[in-house]
């Protein structure tokens, strides 16, 4: 997704659905699990995490132009 630009995504809303939806509750699930071996399972959960906040701000640089888009296709 970040090598693309988001471009696999068709459209300004369907980038919204998948930040602010399928993403947020994978974000949810992760801080709010109970890890039973937090050792071996926290290091990925914090890479993904990591890769989450990447994402987010790649969407904040590409938002202006979403913006645009937007505000010019027809009602």
């Amino acid at each position: 997704m970040l090598a693309s630009d988001f471009k696999c995504l068709s459209s300004a809303f369907e980038i919204t659905q998948y930040l602010r939806g399928k993403l947020y509750i994978y974000v949810d699930f992760l801080m709010a699990n109970e890890y039973k071996d937090p050792e071996k399972e926290i290091p990925p959960v914090v890479e993904f995490l990591k890769l989450t906040v990447r994402t987010i701000a790649a969407w904040l640089r590409l938002f202006p132009t979403h913006l645009v888009s937007v505000s010019s296709s027809p009602s």
